[in-house]
This record gives C-alpha cells, sequence and structure tokens, in this order.
C-alpha cells in the first residue's frame, strides 16, 4: 500500500493526466479530437479517483489500480518518447517531463507493491 495519503498520490496522478494531455494536445493539436486525448490522459486518474478501497474488494481495486498504472506509464512513456522526436521548445519539453514525472511515480509504486503481493487497503 502507498505511504501516502490518498489525497497525494490523487494528486500527483492528477497533475501528471494534466500533463499528458498538454504534451497530446501539442503533438497532434488538430488530428486527434479532445475526447479522446481527454480519455486517453484522464483514465489513470479516474480510476483511482472513484475505485477506491473499502467500497469494493481489495482484489478488484488492486487490478484496477494496477491496470490504470499500466495505462498511464505506457501513455507517458509514447508520449515522451514520441515528444523527443518532434520540433518544441526545450522548456515545453521540460514542463511535460516534470508534470509526467509527477504521475509516473506513484504509478510505478503502486506496480511495484502489487507485484511485491503488498498493495493492499490504503490509507483513509
Amino acid at each position: 500500500m502507498l505511504n501516502w495519503s490518498t489525497g497525494a498520490y490523487k494528486m500527483t496522478i492528477g497533475v501528471g493526466a494534466l500533463g499528458m494531455a498538454g504534451v497530446m494536445a501539442d503533438l497532434w493539436e488538430k488530428r486527434v479530437p479532445f475526447w479522446f486525448v481527454a480519455t486517453i490522459a484522464m483514465f489513470p486518474f479516474l480510476v483511482f479517483l472513484l475505485v477506491r478501497p473499502g467500497e469494493l474488494s481489495d482484489r478488484f481495486v488492486r487490478v484496477a489500480h494496477a491496470f490504470a498504472s499500466l495505462w498511464y506509464i505506457a501513455a507517458a512513456t509514447v508520449l515522451a518518447v514520441v515528444m523527443f522526436g518532434r520540433p518544441t521548445t526545450e522548456l515545453n519539453r521540460r514542463l511535460y517531463l516534470i508534470l509526467i514525472a509527477g504521475g509516473y511515480i506513484p504509478c510505478l509504486i503502486v506496480l511495484v507493491q502489487v507485484f511485491r503481493g503488498r498493495y493492499g487497503s490504503l490509507p483513509r
């Protein structure tokens, strides 16, 4: 289980999701509809926000959080690779990477704990 408050990891994943949406909006400005960008970027945040321990079974919460974490890490990694292949200002690149890293860290912690079998009920 995360040793952070639930608000802290939801905030970091939320900031990361906003960063991810910014990267996608910048890279695929008029080629990808907004609803698609919002779905990819906000899905992990919404899972962590809505699928809470104590309200659903621990197994369901563990699987949902692991899936959302994998989704976030995969999307963030692909976006970072694509971003470095496109011309953009160095300031934008640094800002996006900082925002995305904010969500990457708790997702990585969740996955490590799930695979170690230590991801159970989270603190409230």
